[in-house]
């Protein structure tokens, strides 16, 4: 028996692990969820067009499906700072002299006091941005060696990056239960 080089040993149980992360993997269907660490909510993951493969009557979601407001639908209200939707308020703030930035303070501290909760929300609502999601590459951690309508398929432990900062990741297969 020929000794392996600690390259390969590194290799073979980069191969092991990768196969057993397959192994307990699901495949990802049409009406999948997703959620973002910078969103507010979860949102279905939707193939318009099928790739020709189903599980359970569902089509099957391969790592190319990642187009914005397509494939990938927004997840509520975006918190991410790199937003630039969401840096209009602090560039407001910055243009405000020293008396107005007082003034703000005392109508934050009688709206404490008079506004509703539903009142809140929606100044919270009208001064943030709705997530819409900004992707510009693939989905990541695909099936290589299953290839679904050309392209690798898609697991619920397959990630994407949203070019404003957040991390989008599958939290429910879209197989029915």
């Amino acid at each position: 028996m020929s000794e392996k080089s600690v390259e390969d040993l590194n290799k073979d149980l980069k191969n092991y692990e990768k196969a057993k992360v397959e192994e307990r993997s699901h495949y990802i269907c049409h009406g999948a969820k997703t959620s973002c660490n910078m969103g507010t909510r979860e949102a279905r993951l939707i193939v318009k067009k099928s790739h020709g493969v189903y599980i359970k009557k569902r089509a099957q979601l391969n790592k190319e499906d990642f187009i914005s407001n397509v494939n990938i639908m927004p997840m509520g209200i975006c918190k991410c700072s790199s937003n630039p939707n969401n840096k209009q308020d602090d560039v407001k703030n910055e243009e405000e002299t020293p008396e107005e930035k007082i003034d703000a303070m005392i109508g934050d501290i009688v709206e404490v006091f008079t506004e509703t909760d539903a009142d809140r929300a929606e100044d919270e609502l009208a001064q943030s941005s709705l997530c819409t999601p900004m992707i510009n590459m693939p989905w990541q951690g695909t099936k290589d060696n299953l290839i679904i309508g050309g392209k690798e398929t898609l697991l619920d432990t397959s990630v994407i990056n949203c070019a404003y900062g957040g991390k989008i990741t599958i939290t429910f297969d879209g197989q029915e239960e």
